[in-house]
């Protein structure tokens, strides 16, 4: 006796999003910091817009203005370091963005203590998983619209 197989179900295909992975998503949000570093060491100059200087994000290769971007990572590993109970010091690149802002030169010390910051940086990023990230992007953004609130708040 021989088993007839019952026909298939033929479905519907149905195309799931592509889940990045997070080393990857890691190199979008550190990998621009890193070859704007390394364009300052190697050529001594920065990439800028009506003489505001920017970095050009490797997701969706828009410009974005330098300080606010630094200051944008600054913020996000550090509610990072308080949400988890971990000591990190991003001193320096607050510095870097006061700096920027400023449009006061980066001098070379600076720059080797936020060349020394980023593998630790790469390596939290890396290990993140995908709603803690989400949470902590959606968080920074958050306080960059509160912050940008208050200043347009003092100057009217």
């Amino acid at each position: 006796m021989t088993h007839a197989r019952k026909p298939r179900r033929h479905k519907r295909y149905v195309k799931r999003p592509t889940v990045i992975p997070m080393l990857v998503k890691s190199q979008y949000a550190i990998g621009p910091l890193e070859d704007w570093l390394r364009q300052i060491e190697i050529h001594e100059t920065v990439d800028s817009v009506q003489g505001e200087a920017i970095l050009r994000s490797h997701g969706d290769g828009f410009a974005y203005p330098a300080d606010g971007a630094v200051d944008g990572v600054a913020d996000f590993f550090e509610m990072w370091a308080t949400r988890h109970s971990k000591t990190l010091d991003v001193s320096a690149l607050r510095q870097v963005a006061v700096r920027l802002a400023n449009g006061a030169p980066i001098d070379h010390p600076l720059m080797e203590r936020v060349k020394a910051l980023l593998p630790t940086l790469r390596r939290i990023g890396a290990l993140m998983n995908r709603d803690d990230a989400e949470d902590l992007i959606r968080q920074t953004q958050i306080k960059a619209e509160l912050e940008a609130g208050a200043a347009r708040a003092q100057g009217t």
